[in-house]
This record gives C-alpha cells, structure tokens and sequence, in this order.
C-alpha cells in the first residue's frame, strides 16, 4: 500500500465530503473516487487518467499534488496495477424461481388444511358423530363434500422476463480536463465551442444526433462521457474529426450548454 489513498480520504473525511460532492465538483465518477482511495488502481481506464485523475482530486482536496503524485509513483505495485486492463463488470443476478420442492410442500400444507376442514365439516364436533346403524336424518343430513383436486402436480409459472434496458433519447456529453487543451467542437453540424479550458474545468455539450470533436489538441488531457458512460481514452496525442453519436436519436431539438 503506497499511502495515497488514505492520505485522500483522510482529507475528504476531514472536509465531511462524499463521493457525489466530489463527483459533481471536478467531474470524475464516485466509482473512480473511491477507487482510488482504495487504490485499485487498475479499474482505471488506464496510466494517463490514473495520474490525471489523483491530480485533480489532490488539488480539490488542497493537499500538494506533486508529493501526492510523487507517492504514487514510487510504489511498483501501483505502476503495475495501472496498466492491467479493468476487471470486467459482476455478472448481473437474476431473480431465480422458488425451488419444487419448497412449493411442493407450500401445496401440500394447503390440501392438508382443506381436508382437516372438510373432516370437521363433515363429522361436527366431537362427541356427535353419529352410529352406523342410526337412521338419516333426511333434513339434517350434511351435504355432499367437494374435495379439491391435489395441485401439486402443477407446474410452476414462467418467471417474468427481466426489464427492458432504459434508453435513453438524445445526446449529453461532457469533457472534464486534467490539463490546458484545445477543442473545436459541434452539435448536429452547428458549432458549439472553440477554444481552451485548463485543469478542473469541464465542457457540457447536448445534441439530438452527434457530437463532432473536429480537433482535439492533446487528448490525455481530457476524459469524454456519452450520457454518463466513460469513453475509451484515446492512443493518438492530436486527433481530428472525432463523432459520438446518440443511441436513440431526439426528435425535439435542444440547446447546448458549455
């Protein structure tokens, strides 16, 4: 353990801050956050945002980033971690229908309190059953009992197809900085920003179709989500004509916000 994320979450904890108060103010996932803390460092996405990322929250938390940083690269552990792909997501769990057995003994409780209540039915209270031999009374005499047939040989119902995914309409992506960087962006073919933003700052843009990145002056200075979801990071320090596209495109035009 290098320290770091101890040294960070002391100061967070001392600020009574959480995760989503961090979130919203430099613009890096709570996920990542407490990633770091815990420094599992290799479910960032990679060397570049790892450093960028203890950077910036370093700076938020008024602690000195370069000994913060100066830490972290002075445990191999941590170099290595760094580089190792993510781990893949935990396999969603789904709801599994009650065992046979368990609702074959729920049916078999349920027949039994409907016999036990017919047999009551039937004879009466103790004492009063009547002889063998003893005449009808024709008037008196207790109806007819209708047994319910045994339902244990039912099958079980198909249990309920799993929820559709949320899809979500249009286009939000959001660029935060780590570093000085130049962009000229567009939304659906109008220009929406030209010009440079430094560390801690962030860029909003909304679109109903597309997002055009026409240049990136140094992308490892910047991370780009599409509606909440992290982009993969690029492998070229200047890239040019650069698209996100909308899922599921709005019919409604809206506006942009920097």
């Amino acid at each position: 353990m290098t320290g770091v994320g101890e040294t960070l979450r002391a100061a967070r904890e001392d600020m009574g801050l959480s995760y989503q108060d961090v979130e919203r103010s430099i613009k890096i996932r709570a996920f990542y956050i407490q990633a770091i803390e815990e420094e599992r460092f290799g479910e960032l996405p990679g060397a570049a945002y790892v450093k960028g990322f203890i950077r910036s929250y370093a700076k938020y938390l008024r602690l000195d980033d370069d000994a913060v940083i100066a830490a972290y690269m002075s445990s191999p552990p941590a170099q290595r971690e760094e580089n190792s792909p993510p781990p893949a997501p935990p396999p969603r769990i789904q709801s599994r229908p009650p065992s046979f057995r368990r609702l074959a003994l729920l049916l078999t409780a349920v027949v039994a309190m409907v016999l036990v209540v017919a047999l009551a039915f039937y004879f009466g209270p103790i004492g009063q059953r009547p002889a063998a031999d003893a005449p009808i009374d024709e008037q008196n005499r207790p109806e007819d009992v209708v047994m319910t047939p045994d339902p244990v040989g039912e099958q079980p119902e198909e249990p309920a197809a799993p929820a559709e995914p949320e899809i979500i309409e249009g286009l939000v992506v959001e660029v935060a900085y780590f570093a000085p960087c130049w962009l000229d962006v567009r939304a659906d073919g109008e220009p929406v920003f030209s010009g440079t933003k430094g560390e801690g700052e962030s860029l909003r843009i909304e679109a109903n179709e597309y997002v055009d990145f026409v240049s990136i002056g140094a992308t490892e200075a910047i991370t780009i989500t599409k509606n909440g979801e992290l982009l993969p990071e690029f492998t070229e320090h200047v890239v040019r004509n650069f698209r996100v596209v909308a899922d599921v495109p709005r019919i409604e035009q809206g506006g942009q916000d920097e």
